[in-house]
């Protein structure tokens, strides 16, 4: 294995782990919003709601930035698109995996 291909590997790896942390944490925030009341917006003050989607909107925008800086063929640095299974770069044409 070359080492572009070794650097993609923990490159894939990373976003791998960035979208399982953002599903946790989307499921967390949605048993915190429904364990805490039975009928969670109608309940939820205009304050706790704005806070909950600030901090959403945080974390939300966290992953793209990271996603951005780090979803990039590591041969010639561009970004790779929208696919995680992803085996060359369509920008040099390096081998992936």
């Amino acid at each position: 294995m070359n080492s572009v291909q070794e650097k993609f590997k923990k490159i894939k790896r990373n976003q791998i782990v960035v979208i399982l942390e953002i599903i946790i944490f989307d499921i967390i925030m949605l048993i915190a919003i429904f364990t805490e009341v039975s009928s969670p917006i109608e309940s939820m003050s205009i304050a706790t709601i704005i806070i909950v989607a600030i901090i959403a909107c945080v974390v939300t925008i966290g992953v793209v930035i990271f996603t951005i800086i780090n979803w990039r063929c590591p041969n010639c640095n561009k970004y790779l698109g929208r696919s995680i299974a992803s085996k060359f770069c369509k920008n040099c044409g390096a081998n992936l995996v």
